[in-house]
């Protein structure tokens, strides 16, 4: 698979997994676990076997970024119950500005550890794994602090 193709397919899958957050989804084992840890283990086949130091550095403050962002996201995630009691989950346009939030401070970090050509150039395939990385945590961050928030989503979880 060619790198624009690649980089193509990582954006449209970014684009689709965002815009269908702020529609009402159905609580589920698939949304709140099984992507997050998804991407995590993608992520982790992707590793280099070497990792330059500026990509330590880049990888370590886009984490902060991440986390930051899960535990913002889930304070502005509203969950609720239906009246056959199904439990739903949404974000809003608050939802939507922090992700452009994280995906900006996503692209700054890769400026600041690379320069252009790490962004636009050749090094953006092998910075993909932190990209997937930093979407993994900040999803699990999101769904850890949705479920302390919520506890009653639990049993839906458990359904799947």
């Amino acid at each position: 698979m060619s790198e624009a193709a690649l980089i193509l397919l990582v954006v449209a899958g970014v684009v689709w997994f965002i815009g269908r957050q702020v529609l009402p989804q159905r609580v589920s084992r698939g949304t709140l676990v099984l992507l997050p840890l998804g991407l995590v283990y993608l992520a982790a086949r992707a590793v280099p076997a070497h990792v330059p130091t500026a990509q330590i550095i880049e990888l370590f403050a886009s984490l902060a970024v991440s986390v930051a962002c899960g535990l913002c996201q889930a304070r502005l995630t509203r969950v609720f119950a239906d009246e056959a009691g199904t439990w739903w989950m949404q974000g809003g346009l608050a939802y939507l500005l922090s992700w452009a939030v994280f995906l900006g401070a996503r692209l700054a970090l890769r400026l600041l550890a690379e320069g252009p050509a790490g962004v636009w150039g050749a090094g953006l395939q092998a910075s993909l794994w932190i990209t997937c990385l930093d979407l993994g945590v900040a999803g699990g961050v999101r769904s850890a602090a949705t479920y302390l928030r919520h506890p009653q989503i639990g049993a839906a979880v458990a359904r799947g």
